[in-house]
């Protein structure tokens, strides 16, 4: 299968760190490689001062053709529909002169759908469009975005969402679509999950360590995790906080004032390896993010056999299940506290039973298997492949 990817969602430059840029999207790709398809990306970088850089480059990462487009934007979401008309030129002149794909397919609205639409239209090739958390946010909040984002989506062929929850809440949206649809979370390594002796003895120890990795900004609510550490009370439960962004300094200062220096480190940015170890380490992943579109590091650290807190309501929700395979509570200090305390009050066959099914539950959810789910929803589109020439206005 040939598939021309459009997005904002993907590395730019080969080492990219991921604390700049999502991986997840390119993940799909490199299992899509190895299975033999052929994938060209189009990285659109809006911008709002555009003489600073070359408008068209191409790389290579991981053996993947990436063209990175730059284009103006101005104030809020606003790209002229001359760029997007320009752009979607650019791609079928030039790089689709040699390559006809067989479907089209774009990760988050603005502007990726608005371009991948043109295209469609000029190449005649299915469209499948894949919604995202901020997506949704825009549509639930700007008037003038949802009008856009409905017009264009005349012309998509088949919708994807990042989790269950952000289905649902499209549909409350847009109750009158008949397009088809399906949810495509990330997932993750199969060498990622833990063995079975693995499992038996964490689930022996005590409940000593708190692990959170995440970027240092608001959304995290990392500041719950440190005041639901001090609620506690209990001087043997650490908190470890992997990551690095704008809140630092104040998360810092909150520790100071509450105390806590000899209970919550700040472990700076880690590697993806240095990550695992943490999760290894540790008993507990905490993590009460909200506007999540699904957190692949939830599944990360059930892979790791860590016991999760997640948000309820959020991306994770639905994987997560409350009691069964994790804990999920509306983000405050108080009921962090609360699951944190009855975690470290259960006894070994209770943190065995959460322990052993939130492996299970990453078992499910393989990059391995994902990739090729995906692959499957792109090939009934392409069989159903429902021509739309239909112009737009």
């Amino acid at each position: 299968m040939d598939i021309l990817l459009v997005t904002n969602l993907y590395p730019s430059y080969k080492g990219q760190p991921n604390y700049e840029v999502t991986y997840a999207i390119h993940e799909f790709v490199k299992k899509w490689k190895d299975k033999g398809h052929v994938v060209k990306v189009i990285n659109i970088f809006a911008q709002t001062n555009l003489k600073k850089k070359k408008q068209q480059h191409l790389v290579y990462i991981d053996d993947i053709e990436v063209h990175v487009q730059s284009i103006q934007k101005f104030r809020g979401l606003n790209v002229l529909e001359r760029t997007l008309r320009n752009v979607a030129n650019y791609v079928c002149m030039d790089i689709c002169a040699n390559f006809t794909p067989d479907v089209v397919v774009s990760h988050k609205s603005n502007p990726n759908l608005f371009i991948a639409a043109h295209i469609k239209r000029m190449l005649q090739k299915p469209l499948v469009h894949v919604f995202h958390k901020s997506d949704m946010l825009n549509l639930e909040r700007n008037f003038l975005y949802k009008t856009k984002i409905l017009r264009y989506l005349k012309y998509v062929d088949m919708l994807g969402f990042r989790s269950t929850s952000l289905r649902d809440r499209y549909m409350a949206i847009d109750s009158k679509s008949n397009v088809p649809s399906f949810v495509i979370p990330s997932g993750i390594e199969l060498s990622q999950v833990v063995s079975d002796e693995f499992i038996s003895e964490k689930h022996n120890r005590t409940i000593r360590t708190v692990f959170v990795a995440a970027r240092l900004v608001k959304q995290k609510n990392i500041d719950l995790l440190i005041k639901g550490i001090y609620k506690l009370g209990d001087k043997n439960v650490q908190l470890k906080i992997a990551g690095k962004g704008p809140e630092k300094l104040q998360l810092k200062k909150l520790v100071k004032e509450l105390s806590l220096d000899e209970q919550v480190f700040f472990l700076g940015a880690l590697d993806k390896d240095e990550v695992q170890r943490e999760m290894e380490h540790s008993e507990v992943f905490a993590l009460l993010s909200v506007e999540e579109t699904f957190g692949l590091v939830y599944l990360e650290a059930m892979a790791k056999c860590s016991i999760v807190i997640g948000t309820k309501g959020e991306g994770i929700d639905g994987t997560l299940v409350n009691q069964e395979n994790g804990y999920l509570i509306n983000p405050s200090a108080e009921n962090f506290s609360f699951v944190l305390e009855r975690i470290i009050s259960m006894n070994k066959e209770q943190k065995k039973f959460l322990m052993s099914n939130a492996v299970k539950t990453a078992l499910e959810y393989s990059q391995e298997q994902l990739a090729d789910n995906y692959i499957n929803y792109l090939s009934e589109v392409i069989s159903i492949n429902k021509k739309n020439d239909t112009y737009f206005e």
